[in-house]
């Protein structure tokens, strides 16, 4: 009997429910978003950044006709940038003088690779073990086109070329190259460990700033509009504490600040405001089942924040979801600001643009709310 009386307790039902909501909502979003993984390796943009007119130019089709990656042709200054944003995985570098090195028998011509190690592990490792198939598969190439090329200009028959080229060694050595490399594996953990710590953090005080709105009106008798702005002013305060704790405790424990201790500090303050204000609006919309919207909001920017599993080999929805939620540009603006990088610029800006949607909704959603505290004083007064 006191067990049933325990487990008709409010408190006991809520936290039950939240448990198995925490069951059903990560299940349904984590087993549908990532089911698609292994097929979807094929979205990976490789760049190639062809300086050779010739034996560069075939190199290239082939490439294009034998990787499943998506192939582009661009400069080199393009592709860097590109790089350095994250926005594709590899650049593939054929240098003007590989025809040249590799019809002279005592030359290798060389390929270059550059990736960027301030991406996902997955997206690292991928790119790292294609590096060498690429290779073996130019070699073949080369062995089979460049010397034939040779044996050509010395009148040789091109069947006894042909059997000659196959049997030759390597004629084409790689060079890799890792933009913003480290040694520290936590480094690669941070993204994901910033965004867990801060939006749970900022889940649990908006819970808490609901629990207490209606008491704190009535005791300070003030209005709706008066408590969002002390809810703003405590939103601030708390941004400011609660990511110099963070970043500090972050430095001090190893993690490299390639950008500054200030930078990176008034980074991700911004960046749990715009969680205190996501997780705030929850409660606006759905009043006390606003916790439970926010563990939707909680797995789905686990899942698309790409610090992990990049977003782009996941299917169409959870791409088209990631470019609305805060948590994309958070990962991509602590990897810039503890490994370096480009596009800080526009990580500041879509996170801006997500702030002014919320806030103006919000006050929206505040708007239409009736009043509690003057309807109570009106009920008084009669």
């Amino acid at each position: 009997m006191k067990f049933l009386y325990l487990l008709k307790k409010r408190p006991i039902i809520i936290g039950l429910v939240t448990a198995i909501m925490f069951q059903l909502v990560f299940n349904i979003i984590w087993m549908t978003a990532y089911r698609d993984v292994n097929n979807n390796i094929t979205h990976f943009t490789i760049a190639v950044v062809n300086n050779d007119s010739q034996q560069g130019n075939v190199i290239t089709k082939k490439l294009k006709n034998s990787l499943s990656f998506q192939l582009k042709e661009m400069n080199n200054e393009k592709a860097l940038t590109l790089l350095k944003q994250r926005k594709i995985s590899l650049i593939i570098t054929i240098p003007k003088t590989f025809t040249n090195d590799l019809s002279n028998p005592t030359k290798k011509a060389q390929i270059f690779y550059t990736l960027n190690a301030s991406t996902s592990t997955m997206e690292k490792s991928v790119m790292k073990t294609i590096v060498p198939t690429i290779t073996d598969s130019l070699n073949k190439q080369a062995v089979e086109q460049g010397i034939q090329l040779s044996f050509s200009k010395m009148n040789v028959p091109d069947t006894v070329s042909t059997s000659l080229s196959q049997n030759l060694s390597q004629r084409v050595e790689a060079t890799t190259k890792e933009l913003h490399s480290f040694s520290n594996f936590a480094l690669q953990m941070t993204p994901m460990m910033v965004l867990l710590s801060s939006f749970v953090g900022s889940m649990l005080l908006s819970m808490n700033m609901h629990q207490v709105k209606s008491i704190f009106q009535q005791e300070q008798q003030i209005n709706k509009w008066q408590f969002w702005l002390l809810q703003q002013s405590l939103n601030i305060f708390s941004s400011i504490l609660v990511s110099l704790v963070g970043v500090g405790l972050m430095s001090s424990l190893g993690g490299n600040v390639e950008q500054g201790f200030l930078s990176i500090w008034l980074f991700h303050g911004f960046v749990f405001f715009v969680f205190l204000q996501l997780t705030q609006f929850s409660f606006y919309l759905f009043g006390e089942t606003g916790a439970w919207a926010n563990i939707w909001l909680f797995s789905l920017q686990l899942i698309t924040s790409g610090s992990i599993i990049p977003t782009t080999l996941m299917n169409d929805f959870y791409v088209s979801i990631s470019h609305y939620l805060p948590a994309t540009y958070v990962v991509n603006g602590i990897m810039y600001f503890q490994m370096g990088g480009e596009g800080i610029k526009d990580t500041y800006l879509s996170l801006v643009y997500i702030l002014i949607v919320l806030v103006i909704i919000s006050a929206l959603l505040i708007f239409l709310k009736k009043d509690k505290l003057i309807l109570s004083t009106n009920k008084g007064e009669k």
